[in-house]
């Protein structure tokens, strides 16, 4: 039997590392480090058969092309500023760690059914962790739901990551429920979808985070709306009727939720108000106090990341030119963060308008494998408008935050972006799967 297993770690080490690496994504670094190197190891063994259809895809090129251009970049910024090579060497690697989801897409080998059980591996690690960090005592200074919790992660991660499997659950809901044999088989499925989708639900309110709160709320209308088309579609008034418990519940759960959410969203009116006239010198970073104010404090890294990159508009000050910039300003909660709070302006004062527009272009062709893989048959509808619902809201969150360098938020763009790059990077060995 460890001979078997041996050899299945050496033959199939790909297959090992997708699945290790997709369970554990948000909770244990460490094995999700291990699983990315299988895969890593699985790509250079196959590398014969992967050159090939690597070089036919564009987005392999836009990615290899940022990773060079990555490196060069701090070589020149550690050639100017010896003092912090460290810093720039250790956030240029995060930077080129975004470039292994190229290893995880050619582990999914372009198979949809391989996908549906790299993304159901995911969201069981991702429930289970949450679960797991839990205090089933209950022992919270206050009602739990009424805190800021973050269950393991930060409290922003939680809110994106829950909202991502609400997403899915709904999408997704028609297939399974459709797929479920006997009434008790289709009973248990229906009510092991409702608790899910509670749950998602309300992790998503106890992150607090109404940047998430905002970008979801149309992609689950969207989701819902899909979820009730597509249960018509496969089975008339009796499935709609099932797929509406768990719809009927999330507004239940947003109605209990209210308070929360409402006091929540009137949070730094006076900041709102000052934007929405244009009054930005009006705005700070913190009141008389010492208290943040979140909104504000965004404002404000806007602002000073835009002078920054104007002082380096083209190259950018290197991979950690943010952290540098950011310790030296004047203002005390700015000198906090190691980021400016926005993906695009955070590239540009680090890597300069080169390396954004490398970045943009694999964007770009992200979107478009995506779109060709639905328009060719080889994503269902359920599954394209999943990963691209995820993506909207991962792009959504880069307007509020840069978490790129972040090991959870790296490993949630790894799991949207492999699903869509797969069909493009594996080429000819792709395999077509039916619409559904």
């Amino acid at each position: 039997m460890i001979q078997r297993l041996s050899r299945a770690a050496t033959q199939d080490s790909g297959s090992i590392g997708l699945y290790l690496f997709a369970f554990t994504a948000f909770s244990q670094r460490a094995l999700a480090v291990i699983g990315c190197l299988l895969m890593l190891y699985a790509l250079w063994r196959d590398r014969r058969a992967a050159w090939p259809q690597l070089r036919q895809a564009p987005l392999f090129w836009c990615t290899a092309a940022l990773a060079a251009y990555t490196v060069a970049r701090t070589v020149l910024a550690v050639a100017n500023d010896p003092g912090n090579a460290a810093l720039h060497a250790k956030d240029a690697a995060r930077i080129l760690y975004l470039c292994a989801f190229v290893a995880v897409a050619w582990a999914l080998r372009g198979d949809h059914r391989r996908i549906l059980r790299f993304l159901v591996t995911a969201a069981a690690g991702f429930v289970i962790a949450r679960l797991w960090h839990f205090d089933w005592q209950f022992d919270y200074p206050q009602p739990w739901w009424q805190m800021r919790l973050g269950l393991g992660l930060e409290t922003i991660g939680l809110g994106y990551y829950a909202g991502t499997l609400l997403i899915g659950l709904l999408l997704f809901a028609p297939r399974v429920l459709a797929h479920a044999h006997g009434p008790w088989g289709l009973a248990g499925t229906a009510l092991l979808l409702t608790v899910g989708v509670a749950a998602s639900l309300q992790w998503v309110i106890l992150s607090q985070s109404r940047a998430a709160w905002l970008g979801l709320l149309p992609l689950a209308a969207l989701a819902a709306l899909f979820a009730l088309r597509s249960s018509w579609q496969r089975g008339g008034l009796p499935a709609l009727a099932r797929m509406s418990a768990p719809l009927v519940l999330l507004l239940v759960i947003a109605g209990l939720n209210a308070p929360n959410l409402i006091q929540r969203l009137s949070e730094e009116q006076h900041t709102i108000g000052f934007l929405l006239s244009g009054n930005l010198d009006a705005i700070s970073s913190a009141d008389e106090r010492g208290w943040e104010h979140s909104i504000g404090t965004r404002i404000q890294m806007l602002e000073a990341g835009y002078r920054q990159w104007l002082e380096a508009p083209l190259l950018g000050a290197g991979p950690a030119a943010s952290k540098l910039t950011l310790l030296a300003s004047d203002d005390r909660v700015l000198q906090q963060y190691n980021d400016y709070h926005n993906v695009a302006l955070d590239l540009l004062v680090r890597l300069g308008m080169a390396g954004l527009l490398l970045f943009l272009f694999c964007v770009k062709y992200t979107l478009s494998s995506g779109w060709q893989a639905w328009r060719r048959g080889q994503l269902p509808a359920d599954t394209a408008l999943f990963l691209a619902g995820a993506l909207c809201l991962l792009l959504a969150s880069s307007l509020s935050n840069f978490r790129l360098l972040n090991f959870d938020f790296r490993y949630w763009l790894f799991i949207v972006t492999a699903p869509l790059t797969t069909f493009a990077i594996c080429g000819s060995g792709a395999r077509n799967s039916p619409r559904g």
